[in-house]
């Protein structure tokens, strides 16, 4: 078989109630009658989709099927160099990454993407802290808190229901920590309860935060907010929410936004929690940095 015919699925098989199976077993078989020789592999365990994501040699794409923690895996195992490109299919709960690219839902039109779809160059970002990649945002505070309580308590499939619960909990509980933002080289804010770092536009769930963030731009939008009020934090989510679906920028006096290639998040306060695309990674401080253009995507 001609090395440009061999495809690779990285699947998560219990992704969407089991969607990530039937989605995965579905694309071999349309691939595979368009004349595909296809590899379908599943992931078991956290951390398998990272290793089978490093033995990608002589495979003209890698498609990665799950939510968005399956794919930061994919990210972070492929390698750095001569990596073939890499699609996603969203089926998962949250989705950032396909909400972003507008991709299709059906199999057919997914095999399309895979076989004809446009190979973009995307923006990547690196955490110098912990060696680790990731494709669409990282913060620090108030949601990571959330994210790290609800990944603790996390038992079989994801609800949005569920980040609501945490989000409320770690509301009522939470002491607002005070961040520092430092965005190439240069401070910028003291005491934020909330940093967020987005390489897209989208975020976890309905809701739209940093309206002109792009992944081919060559540029973090970092959002430093401002208000210690936790009535605040509610309208955040609002603006988010309400940008989703009016599909116009929408923001709040307490929500500033700046553009950097480097961003360091550090504190006095400890522990303060952070994630990367919407996993919980560990406590401040993070040292983040923009490689333009480092990974190949497929793209509608």
């Amino acid at each position: 078989m001609e090395p440009d015919r061999r495809i690779k699925i990285i699947a998560n098989p219990i992704s969407g109630w089991g969607a990530g199976a039937r989605l995965a077993r579905a694309l071999q078989g349309d691939l595979s009658r368009r004349g595909f020789q296809v590899e379908l592999v599943h992931t078991a365990r956290r951390g398998d989709a990272r290793e089978m994501a490093g033995s990608v040699g002589g495979f003209a794409r890698v498609i990665c099927v799950g939510g968005d923690g399956t794919l930061s895996e994919v990210v972070n195992g492929l390698p750095l160099d001569g990596a073939p490109p890499l699609g996603a299919i969203p089926s998962g709960t949250g989705n950032a990454y396909a909400k972003e690219l507008g991709l299709p839902s059906s199999v057919r039109a997914l095999a399309d993407l895979i076989e004809r779809g446009r190979v973009i160059g995307w923006d990547v970002g690196y955490n110098r802290t912990l060696g680790s990649k990731f494709l669409m945002f990282a913060g620090a505070g108030f949601q990571a808190e959330v994210i790290r309580h609800f990944q603790t308590h996390r038992r079989g499939t994801v609800f949005m229901t569920q980040y609501l619960k945490w989000g409320l909990h770690v509301a009522s509980t939470y002491r607002l920590p005070r961040i520092t933002v430092e965005i190439d080289g240069r401070i910028e804010g003291r005491d934020s309860p909330w940093v967020e770092v987005f390489n897209i536009s989208h975020y976890g769930g309905p809701l739209r935060m940093a309206a002109h963030a792009s992944p081919t731009d060559g540029r973090f939008d970092v959002m430093i907010f401002r208000s210690r009020q936790l009535r605040d934090i509610g309208r955040l989510l609002l603006a988010g929410f309400t940008t989703f679906v009016m599909r116009f920028p929408y923001r709040i006096p307490e929500m500033r936004f700046l553009t950097g290639r480097k961003v360091r998040v550090f504190s006095d306060d400890a522990p303060v929690p952070y994630h990367m695309d919407g996993d919980f990674q560990g406590y401040l401080p993070i040292d983040l940095e923009l490689w333009p253009n480092k990974i190949q995507l497929l793209a509608p």
